[in-house]
């Protein structure tokens, strides 16, 4: 089985504003800020974890995850428009 890119990749988050949402993350050695995100809905993350989509000022969308042991994961990368 061959995982998508980014999928469950340990990333660093920044986290300010409404419901401690992501402001930025660190993905491979680059800084990713966040120019806007939403909640997914509940299927798309895991039981246990706080999921947010977000839109980075490079134009990568993506969802990051927080389980509950505090560690953020990358879980997907979206397509053009936000879609899988």
């Amino acid at each position: 089985m061959t995982l998508a890119l980014g999928h469950g990749e340990v990333v660093r988050v920044v986290q300010t504003g409404p419901q401690a949402a992501p402001s930025e993350f660190f993905w491979r050695g680059r800084r990713h800020q966040v120019d806007a995100w939403d909640r997914p809905p509940a299927r798309e993350t895991p039981a246990g974890t706080t999921g947010y989509r977000v839109r980075t000022r490079g134009g990568l969308h993506c969802l990051l995850i927080r389980r509950r042991d505090g560690r953020w994961l990358l879980l997907r990368i979206y397509g053009k428009g936000g879609r899988r």
